[in-house]
């Protein structure tokens, strides 16, 4: 019986990937144009990095990709393109998937405990997490890394007393996800949206 589920934020209970871009891809190269990039045309550009970023596992790597594929890698204009994307503001417009909030208020009206991990900047996340019409209050516990979630996922089961078996672990990525939750034993459900959808599961 599942007691305890975590989810992950973005692109797993709201949609933050159809908000975002192209809008962020656009303000990158707009950004790094501004310092120097030289590109023959912005609209190119902007289609081009979002083909990247289609297959990268995030927007660094795309950013960096597109760079070294125009032969203008420079790290000061991955740091800009970066600073861009991070200074925007998404208040009001991210919102959760439909069906979201009743499953969670149907899922906490049960006793099942909630939690969120999610990968990002602390700052923006939490920022984020306050404007996108989520009832937080349902959670026990809301935790913002930098990279893996494994050791964050070790310390809700602690804290919250639950077992892998009793656990679910909800996310649209496999690698930084899911898999961490099933190292320790858990259950997991992939959800096909955000970049997840554009790079799926290589296995069951």
């Amino acid at each position: 019986m599942i007691k305890l589920v975590i989810f992950e934020f973005d692109d797993t209970l709201i949609d933050k990937w159809t908000v975002t871009f192209p809008a962020t891809i656009e303000m990158a190269i707009k950004a790094m144009v501004s310092k120097g990039l030289k590109i023959g045309s912005l609209n190119a550009a902007v289609g081009r990095l979002a083909e990247i970023n289609n297959q990268s596992n995030n927007l660094d790597e795309a950013i960096t990709t597109y760079l070294k594929e125009i032969n203008s890698y420079d790290p000061v204009l991955i740091e800009i393109g970066k600073k861009a994307i991070y200074g925007m503001d998404f208040s009001g417009k991210i919102k959760p998937f439909p069906g979201v909030l009743e499953m969670l208020n149907k899922l906490y009206s049960k006793g099942v405990d909630l939690a969120i991990v999610t990968r990002g900047d602390e700052k923006i996340q939490t920022k984020n997490l306050s404007v996108s019409g989520l009832k937080l209050s349902q959670f026990k516990r809301v935790i913002v890394v930098s990279e893996e979630k494994e050791e964050s996922y070790k310390k809700i089961l602690k804290e919250l007393k639950h077992s892998p078996a009793q656990t679910l672990i909800v996310g649209d990525r496999d690698v930084t996800d899911l898999l961490p939750g099933k190292n320790l034993g858990a259950k997991s459900a992939w959800i096909p949206k955000g970049r997840g959808r554009r790079n799926p599961p290589k296995r069951e």
